[in-house]
């Protein structure tokens, strides 16, 4: 059997959705036979998670966390006792190894888009980490086709067939819950039983400033007096001049980081999940969402409209009276929810990390052939 390594640094829940890929990911790879898997852990990985038939690294690299020097260093001398190497967070070996195919995980381009979304140092990481991948794998995979529109676009030498996207998934747990479940959770975080839901890291990008403003507008129609807006994330950079402890008179709720267990109940108690981000390379709390039947508002960009085909209301996120409008259309809709419900829970079953990981997999057969 081929030995596959896995950089699994990110096999950690706090890493976002980087982190749900990763773990749901290795999780549903390891489950297949084939290969015998090897993988490179670092300073935050959840090793008591990780499943039985993966053998782990005892190394240097186990101490670093950062991917710019794990990519330079570590990972490539690591790497030569496999026969493929799979970069899962947006990096790539710093030059071409021999002996060795490589693999990366590129998922999104929103670095190159929106460069004004994040700091010089972010910036310049995470172009360098993309340069790496894009010169030294042998093929790339996206989470999206969207994704791979966006790498295409930018990077016209790079051949359209070493790119394949690989579509993500919600996990198992995420399903509708009970109401009497639902009903004791929000009245133990003292949480309307009317609510918006937006759930996603504290970001420029996840565009919460506009959602506040067309939430302030939307709730000046008196009707709509006793909708809340609840907000789940952690927080994440350049992100200061939000004030969110000040919202709740306003009835806006901002939860932070929740733990994965409230997630289920968070979203199915949800009147609809509301998600006005500037760009995604996936959109995986929209699987999220549909999953727990929640009906889903979201933007009409990058690979959003390609996860929430026609179960979703779409806003242009840059327009504070377009999100508005969207929720207001969604109201109208509360008596045809019933239908919204099914629909959503359709499409999500289209989802699933069997699939994703047959995909991967796919990949890993035809460079080890």
């Amino acid at each position: 059997m081929s030995i596959v390594g896995l950089d699994l640094k990110c096999f950690d829940r706090s890493a976002a959705g980087i982190g749900r890929y990763v773990m749901q990911l290795v999780e549903a790879l390891t489950k297949n036979s084939e290969h015998d898997f090897f993988g490179y852990i670092g300073p935050r990985t959840e090793t008591n998670q990780l499943p039985s038939n993966i053998n782990i690294s005892n190394g240097a690299w186990d101490k670093i966390q950062s991917s710019f020097v794990r990519s330079i260093y570590s990972l490539p001398k690591g790497a030569r006792q496999t026969e493929l190497f799979h970069s899962m967070d947006n990096s790539g070996f710093a030059y071409k190894l021999k002996g060795t195919y490589s693999v990366s995980t590129i998922f999104d381009t929103i670095i190159y888009d929106f460069p004004h979304f994040f700091t010089f140092k972010h910036r310049f990481v995470v172009q360098q980490l993309t340069h790496f991948a894009i010169k030294n794998s042998d093929y790339i995979i996206t989470i999206s086709e969207s994704a791979k529109e966006d790498l295409l676009r930018l990077f016209p030498q790079i051949k359209s067939e070493r790119i394949v996207a690989t579509p993500l998934a919600a996990d198992g747990r995420f399903k509708p819950r009970n109401e009497k479940e639902v009903y004791d959770w929000l009245k133990d975080k003292k949480l309307p039983e009317q609510y918006f839901l937006s759930l996603g890291t504290n970001e420029p990008r996840k565009n919460l400033p506009n959602l506040i403003k067309a939430f302030r507008k939307f709730k000046q129609n008196p009707n709509n007096a006793k909708i809340g807006l609840v907000l789940v994330g952690g927080k994440g950079w350049l992100s200061d001049d939000l004030k969110l402890n000040e919202l709740q008179e306003e009835q806006i709720y901002p939860l932070g980081f929740l733990p994965d267990e409230d997630l289920p109940l968070v979203y199915s108690g949800a009147l609809a999940f509301i998600f006005p981000s500037f760009y995604e390379g996936f959109g995986l709390p929209l699987v999220e969402a549909m999953s727990c039947g929640t009906p889903v508002i979201t933007s009409d960009n990058s690979s959003l409209r390609e996860v929430a085909g026609n179960c979703g209301i779409y806003l242009q996120p840059e327009k504070i009276d377009s999100i508005k409008e969207a929720m207001e259309i969604f109201i109208e809709e509360l008596p045809n929810r019933k239908t919204l419900v099914e629909q959503s829970l359709i499409r999500a079953n289209e989802f699933s990390w069997a699939k994703t990981a047959e995909k991967t997999l796919d990949v890993y057969r035809y460079l080890l052939s």
